[in-house]
């Protein structure tokens, strides 16, 4: 499977909420906070198997034998679906229903558009978390705090844990 994913979105968090949360009143790290905004987010999103913002997924499956779940919802929205080589995006709801792709052979390939309409609070504050794990870690390892992983596994979409 080949997955690439376009962010289309903006991030969940503005610079003055992470600044907020984080407690700084200077600018200096700005830039920083802006790149780990994005950072906790993707971090977030990979660990879950999720789209937290608006984003375009294009995935590419080879032998696909079963029904499978789409990566990197929620879907919001099947935009093309190709089918060894022969256009289907006409046909794509006798293929997709919530989520799942039910469709057979040697090379499937599908893009749609991803993402939460209203971001689940618990999910939103994991994002803040993680934020803060990030900027409090510079230059160091990151450890996840047991109770932001057990809010991340409770919306794990992830086909791969």
């Amino acid at each position: 499977m080949i997955i690439q994913k376009t962010i289309t979105g903006s991030e969940p968090i503005s610079q003055e909420q992470a600044k907020e949360y984080l407690q700084i009143d200077f600018a200096t790290d700005d830039t920083l906070i802006t790149r780990l905004i994005s950072a906790a987010r993707g971090a977030v999103e990979s660990y879950c198997g999720v789209s937290i913002i608006d984003s375009t997924v294009k995935v590419e499956f080879k032998d696909l034998k079963d029904q499978i779940k789409l990566p990197y919802g929620p879907v919001k929205e099947v935009t093309s679906l190709g089918v060894n080589d022969v256009d289907y995006t006409d046909d794509i709801t006798e293929y997709y229903q919530t989520g799942y792709l039910d469709v057979k052979g040697a090379k499937v390939e599908v893009t749609y558009t991803a993402g939460y309409e209203s971001i689940p609070a618990d999910l939103l504050q994991t994002v803040y978390d993680m934020l803060k794990v990030y900027y409090d870690a510079r230059g160091t390892n990151v450890d996840i705090p047991k109770q932001v992983v057990m809010i991340l596994q409770l919306h794990t979409n992830n086909l791969f844990l």
